[in-house]
């Protein structure tokens, strides 16, 4: 059993501290942009295994999607108050504990 775990969380322009990050580019694309990009190309290379009941993957844990509209969550645009980390640790031990689960039936 494999959970993909990825850990990039929604990244906020407008909320930057430093003037020098806000609104920078990578390949073309604000922070957000590129994040939504890498999490949906990997999806996509793992949409059959995630989709199959008897595959390798049992969960993808998307955090980007959880945060990219949760404003209030931003300290500063890239850092996040304790409500993340608490809501992501609480996906990943309910989607590993129901996937133990899952193996024993």
């Amino acid at each position: 059993m494999k959970i993909i775990y990825m850990p990039a969380h929604g990244e906020h322009e407008k909320r930057r501290n430093s003037v020098e990050w806000r609104n920078r580019l990578f390949e073309g694309m604000l922070a957000a942009e590129k994040l939504d990009k890498m999490n949906r190309i990997l999806y996509d290379i793992l949409e059959n295994d995630l989709l199959n009941q008897t595959g390798r993957y049992y969960g993808f844990l998307d955090l980007f999607h959880l945060t990219k509209d949760r404003y209030s969550w931003s300290l500063d645009g890239v850092h996040l108050k304790s409500v993340w980390y608490e809501t992501a640790m609480s996906m990943f031990w309910e989607t590993y504990c129901n996937s133990v689960l899952m193996d024993r039936f």
